[in-house]
């Protein structure tokens, strides 16, 4: 399966025609079979998921996007009523993230999940791993109580060597999805940089990372069943 991950526009470039452009602009080799709905990065001022769902939904069906929930900046009741605002339009999958600003005391996001499919059954949920956090164990600790609140899957942040998703052998590949982006599209990431030339475990695959080298991967995940994020 492979996902298109949209993140909104800033709310000074916001246009109706924003969306189409961004499935124009992808890799035609490549059709979604679904379109992620990003939240506001650290810092940046965006369009949210709920104001630009409505227009994506006119470029595709609304059971094939999937909005990111932030729990960071909610409450558990508002949580509901963002998810309940999408159920209406159509959606019925989601990203729930604990986000970039998440304090001691926040909604946790395995918290928000088991809350959501409490309240709505019928929705799946996808949850985020991340490869390059410090701790081994707390990594699995964290990905096993996902996957026993019954997330659909795990959604990985950008890596550059299969040695990065080694760590989540435990899980079964259909429920993972891996983020694998070229040169290109990281430009657009550079927090995610700054993390990742940090690592002495990934440094080098960063100093060899190619277009092309990008392509083998995505090619060889898919054949080990695996979903793409792109």
């Amino acid at each position: 399966m492979i996902v298109y991950e949209y993140l909104p526009p800033r709310l000074d470039e916001a246009s109706e025609n924003h969306f189409s452009k961004f499935l124009e602009s992808k890799e035609s080799d490549l059709i979604p079979d679904m379109v992620s709905l990003a939240h506001t990065p650290m810092g940046s001022r965006r369009v949210l998921p709920r104001d630009c769902f409505e227009s994506a939904s006119l470029e595709m069906s609304s059971s094939r996007l999937i909005p990111h929930l932030k729990t960071c900046v909610h409450t558990q009741d508002s949580l509901l009523r963002e998810v309940e605002f999408f159920i209406t339009r159509g959606a019925s999958q989601f990203l729930c993230v604990s986000g970039d600003a998440a304090e001691s005391g926040s909604l946790d996001s395995v918290d928000a999940i088991k809350n959501i499919l409490r309240h709505f059954p019928n929705v799946n949920c996808h949850a985020a791993f991340d490869p390059y956090a410090a701790s081994g164990s707390l990594k699995r600790e964290r990905a096993l109580a996902k996957l026993e609140c019954g997330v659909f899957s795990l959604w990985t942040q950008p890596v550059f060597s299969l040695s990065a998703i080694e760590e989540m052998a435990f899980v079964p590949s259909s429920k993972v999805f891996v983020s694998v982006r070229n040169l290109s599209a990281l430009s657009a990431w550079p927090r995610y940089l700054t993390r990742l030339r940090e690592n002495p475990r990934t440094a080098s695959d960063l100093l060899v990372w190619t277009d092309k080298k990008a392509l083998k991967m995505r090619e060889e995940l898919l054949s080990l069943g695996f979903g793409l994020v792109l």
